[in-house]
């Protein structure tokens, strides 16, 4: 540890071995492009900057390796019940209209309850 606090780069980043000196983080130099002096700029003429060539192609395992889904064919599925559809929508029918009864039943008594809650509130207040 520097004595004065932990040794920083350029961009306020320690290298991994605690140095001030930031080329472990630069990027690799490569065979086509210039080198670059301690200074930054290039050193050779302009270089051409290599092109994403895109992921490697992928290849299929061999056969011998076993990789891969097991695909089955599976048993041979079996035969749905008869239904009988006019049936289901009388049922249907009915069990609508009774959904609707019911739900018609308990607004009227919601609303004689409310109506009766109203007029006991007037007469005791003796508005009404």
């Amino acid at each position: 540890m520097h004595p004065g606090g932990p040794i920083t780069g350029v961009n306020g980043w320690a290298a991994p071995d605690g140095s001030a000196d930031d080329t472990a983080w630069r990027r690799p130099t490569d065979s086509t492009t210039a080198v670059e002096s301690r200074s930054g700029k290039p050193g050779g003429a302009t270089a051409i900057p290599p092109q994403y060539q895109g992921p490697p192609r992928m290849h299929r395992p061999s056969v011998a390796v076993g990789w891969g889904p097991v695909i089955t064919s599976g048993p041979t599925p079996r035969a749905l019940p008869y239904q009988d559809h006019e049936a289901l929508d009388r049922e249907d029918a009915q069990a609508r209209a009774v959904t609707v009864g019911v739900g018609v039943l308990t607004l009227v008594v919601l609303f004689l309850l409310l109506l009766m809650m109203v007029i006991r509130a007037g007469t005791t207040t003796g508005v009404a």
